[in-house]
């Protein structure tokens, strides 16, 4: 059984993510977003998560990492600038498994990553 087939009731209304859509139907040219994650690497990680991504507008932007029990781990708000970043993430603290990525702007877009803990 696939533990990130299902994603959390509280995500906001349009959700990304390049490997899996969750609506089998939505088209991702389809969907206006702002944020595009261009990396997350390494993957799977031991220590340092590094997200690296593009916004196409300065927006309020909040990261989220959930774990396999659907378990927030990490949550962080911040103001981010137009422009492509790179957000690192200390994950030493987080336990061995697999993990989710939401990203969410103040257009109540969310994007989704997968990775994996080592």
């Amino acid at each position: 059984q696939d533990v990130f087939s299902d994603v959390p009731a509280y995500c906001p209304r349009t959700v990304i993510d390049e490997e899996e859509p969750i609506d089998p139907g939505l088209a991702l040219e389809d969907v206006e977003t702002d944020i595009i994650v261009i990396g997350l690497y390494p993957n799977p990680v031991s220590t340092l998560l590094n997200i690296h991504f593009s916004n196409l507008t300065t927006d309020e932007m909040n990261m989220e990492i959930i774990d396999e029990t659907g378990r927030s781990v990490f949550n962080e708000t911040f103001m981010c600038q137009q422009g492509s970043w790179i957000k690192q993430i200390n994950t030493s603290s987080f336990a061995k498994g697999n993990y989710i990525l939401l990203i969410h702007d103040e257009g109540n877009t969310t994007v989704r990553k997968k990775f994996v803990k080592q």
